[in-house]
């Protein structure tokens, strides 16, 4: 895909994996270089190129309150994508993707999209949980919306907050990395960290008068991961190498159930158990 803007592209690099962002808009490219500052790199080898168009006319669905709607569907080679006030598709194997915008709307659910298929086919998975950094060790709490991630992330400031919503899981060798993205839930204003560590385990989050940590058997392990996968199971193909990859990561790092309740003396359980 060609570049049409006069601009240079801003390079975003999340756990080594590269999307070049074409945006013209000068309020959209501060925006953008502003909130993934920590991210942004110089003249790597982008696995995909974003072309970003804003257009003030743009709106794709009508406004319905109370919901907030993406459509993601697949046809012709692509994944295309529509929500209220932002469209566009996703070419995985050309490496291309478009996206057109109203003015004032971030990019970040488009990106959020794009990066959990790229994620996959490098052998990852982003996935919907809250991830920290503790001791140079990497902690995984594993939830749905609700369940208590962003409860966790601010329970636990003493220590490196990666997000309250989405990490990066890589497999490398016997070990599973944990790496951090700038995407954010409720916890809006946590530092957006570009670090990364050795996972050391994933704790499946139960909200309880008491906290304790207990065993899950596999096939329950297994379900916990996948249940916090998001945007690509979508066909046979993407969902076996997912499963594959839920399978990898359980038989590598365990994965248990933290039953919580709001107060930091969960790592205590943690730590003993």
């Amino acid at each position: 895909m060609a570049l049409n803007f006069s601009e240079p592209a801003i390079e975003l690099n999340l756990a080594g994996i590269t999307v070049a962002l074409a945006i013209g808009d000068p309020s959209l490219r501060r925006a953008v270089t502003a909130r993934y500052a920590e991210f942004i790199v110089i003249n790597q080898n982008p696995q995909a190129i974003l072309q970003v168009q804003v257009n003030h006319r743009a709106q794709f669905i009508p406004m319905k309150p109370g919901r907030w709607i993406i459509e993601c569907t697949e046809r012709g080679g692509r994944l295309h994508y529509r929500s209220y006030f932002d469209a566009g598709w996703i070419d995985l194997e050309r490496g291309e993707a478009f996206l057109e915008i109203a003015p004032g709307i971030d990019i970040e659910n488009f990106l959020r999209l794009l990066y959990a298929h790229l994620c996959l086919r490098a052998g990852g998975l982003l996935l919907h949980a809250a991830g920290i950094i503790r001791h140079d060790l990497g902690y995984v709490f594993l939830g749905p919306s609700g369940s208590g991630k962003t409860t966790v992330a601010r329970l636990s400031l003493d220590d490196t907050v990666l997000s309250d919503d989405l990490i990066i899981l890589k497999i490398q060798g016997s070990k599973v990395r944990l790496f951090g993205v700038p995407f954010r839930g409720d916890f809006l204003e946590a530092p957006r960290v570009n670090q990364s560590a050795g996972l050391h385990c994933l704790l499946a989050l139960v909200q309880a008068p008491q906290h304790r940590v207990a065993g899950l058997t596999g096939p329950e392990a297994i379900a916990r991961l996948l249940a916090c996968v998001p945007f690509i199971i979508t066909d046979v193909g993407r969902a076996q190498r997912v499963m594959t990859l839920c399978r990898e990561i359980h038989e590598r790092v365990p994965v248990r159930a933290l039953h919580f309740r709001p107060d930091a003396g969960f790592w205590r359980e943690i730590h003993e158990g």
